[in-house]
């Protein structure tokens, strides 16, 4: 994950995974949070060094992540994700972390990725998409931009149109070549989870 990405969704106020904090010490976390799942193991942490563009491959980005603990656990993970940024020598006024619901394969009703570069193309997967790896979509859109204006009327009444609307407006005020992972769950609850920027490769 790039970690200035996610921190660009924030500033949007675009939907992101539920019950996300980013933080610098343990103690930034209000108590109140963490009580939200009782007992349940459904919590993610992430912790990130510095460094990082918003041109760098989410893939590429180095994180020490552990994910399905309960709060009981929170200083435990604290404690494991900083060892690791310890072994990569990342020092401690660089660290950010941040607290989120974990999401697995069973909760996720379809996910994907669009990228806008004049139009706005969005691949859907039934279910989880494959990470770090080739796949094909289930459901692809090509959603033009004129002049900044989606044109509805081209495109096609195909299963999530709704949501692969709602995605090109959101990456519409976007520079181009900026692209989001995205992911619905069972429950209705749509969010994205990386967003960054590429370098498109040119024909010389």
């Amino acid at each position: 994950m790039n970690i200035l990405g996610l921190q660009r969704l924030i500033e949007m106020e675009l939907p992101i995974m539920r019950n996300t904090f980013l933080f610098r010490n343990l103690s930034d976390i209000p108590n109140a949070h963490m009580q939200v799942y009782g007992n349940q193991p459904r919590w993610i942490m992430r912790g990130f060094g510095g460094g990082v563009k918003i041109t760098d491959s989410p893939y590429d980005v180095k994180e020490e992540r552990i994910l399905g603990f309960p709060k009981e656990r929170l200083g435990e993970v604290f404690n494991e994700i900083n060892k690791g940024l310890d072994r990569r020598r990342i020092p401690t006024f660089k660290r950010l972390y941040f607290v989120a619901e974990v999401f697995l394969n069973p909760d996720v009703e379809f996910s994907g990725q669009a990228l806008k570069n004049g139009n706005v193309y969005v691949d859907i997967c039934k279910g989880i998409k494959p990470s770090r790896t080739d796949w094909d979509p289930d459901i692809s859109f090509t959603i033009p931009l004129v002049g900044g204006r989606i044109m509805c009327s081209e495109i096609p009444q195909l299963e999530h149109r709704p949501s692969a609307v709602r995605i090109a407006r959101d990456l519409r005020v976007l520079p181009e070549t900026t692209y989001v992972d995205f992911t619905c769950l069972n429950d209705g609850y749509f969010f994205y989870h990386d967003l960054g920027q590429i370098q498109l490769k040119t024909n010389s």
